[in-house]
């Protein structure tokens, strides 16, 4: 296996640093040849530190994307300049020679990772950043939570809802037809929020599955004490306790099918954190 000399500025700026699988990186031939790999080794690294990648798995693949597509793109087109190999036609191009053998994820995922090189090259981020989003809707505050369950003490309708809603998340059409919980199962959740003591209708809840007409009904009766039923406050009421358990995440995910919006609408609600702890969860 040969060994290179590297330019020990372009070695740091790779990660984990003076890592001596980079003086001997060599790409296949068939993604491309030995003297490619010997002319275009140090501006591909450069343009690979320059990308930022965030560890050392994610450079190595991107290095091997880039490869397989520089090894394609010059004996066709004879370029000498990396911005006119990573230009948007000559990646679409590569893509699309591509795609019979690529599969769907494996494809988008190329595409993203020129897309990186493409950027950097026109002086601009290698990634794009999602917007931050507004927080979701606003849970019910303890006060509003208190002020329903007292109105669903009297409200068969109203107690179905809250119960479907506090124990699954679920409600208006996207509850319909979902399985009542039991008295000891919506107890617990209305503990869960912090609310003890409480009065729960005792015929509500004696099987069954939500209906159209529970949903309308409960609405009325939470009209009747100046409030309205909306999904998505019910949804976060629900989802913040549930995100905040301490518990590994993938764990809360699926035993509680949260969604990636969930997440999303949910963190909105927490604090930011700081630089230095964001950088040591990006690590």
């Amino acid at each position: 296996m040969p060994t290179y000399e590297t330019p020990a500025d372009l070695i740091a700026r790779l990660p984990k640093g003076p890592n001596p699988r980079w003086a001997t990186y060599t790409p296949t031939t068939k993604a491309m040849s030995t003297e490619l790999w010997d002319q275009w080794r140090v501006p591909l690294l450069r343009l690979l530190a320059d990308t930022d990648p965030p560890s050392d798995g994610d450079a190595r693949i991107v290095l091997g994307v880039m490869c397989r597509f520089v090894g394609w793109v010059i004996p066709l087109y004879q370029y000498q300049e990396l911005t006119e190999m990573f230009a948007i036609e000559r990646i679409e191009e590569y893509l699309s020679y591509r795609a019979k053998s690529l599969s769907g994820d494996t494809h988008s995922h190329d595409r993203s990772r020129l897309m990186r090189c493409h950027r950097v090259l026109r002086g601009e981020p290698a990634t794009t950043r999602r917007k931050a989003r507004a927080p979701g809707a606003d849970p019910y505050p303890y006060s509003e939570i208190e002020a329903l369950l007292e109105a669903a003490a009297g409200s068969a309708d109203l107690t179905r809802v809250l119960a479907v809603a506090l124990t699954t998340g679920q409600s208006c059409t996207d509850a319909i037809g979902r399985s009542l919980p039991t008295h000891g199962e919506f107890a617990a959740a209305v503990q869960h929020l912090g609310h003890h003591g409480i009065r729960i209708h005792t015929q509500a809840l004696d099987g069954g599955v939500l209906t159209d007409s529970d949903w309308a009904l409960a609405r009325r009766a939470a009209q009747r004490v100046d409030l309205d039923l909306a999904s998505a406050r019910l949804r976060m009421t629900w989802l913040l306790p549930v995100v905040n358990q301490r518990a590994p995440l993938a764990q809360i995910v699926s035993e509680h099918r949260v969604s990636r919006r969930d997440l999303d609408n949910a963190m909105g609600h927490f604090p930011t954190p700081d630089a230095d702890v964001r950088a040591l969860l990006r690590g």
